[in-house]
């Protein structure tokens, strides 16, 4: 429902800094880890995974799960 009114609300405000990304659902783990790679592949940093039987609620959630790949030292650059 939230995503819906999103996707209308920036259609008839655009915004050059946001955009609603599409609802998928998950399929199985081959089905993550094969939408995972696309992302990462596209420049991504990963996704969020979403219990849909969790309720929406603000702030943080036992419902939401990232997945990622994380950094280490040597990938890291100091300016």
């Amino acid at each position: 429902m939230l995503n819906i009114y999103l996707v209308d609300h920036f259609k008839k405000s655009p915004c050059k800094y946001i955009d609603v990304a599409p609802k998928q659902v998950c399929k199985g783990i081959q089905h993550l880890e094969e939408f995972f790679q696309d992302v990462m592949d596209k420049g991504g940093e990963g996704v969020i995974l979403r219990d849909p039987q969790s309720i929406l609620a603000p702030g943080r959630s036992a419902g939401y799960l990232k997945h990622k790949v994380p950094i280490s030292l040597a990938e890291t650059r100091c300016f």
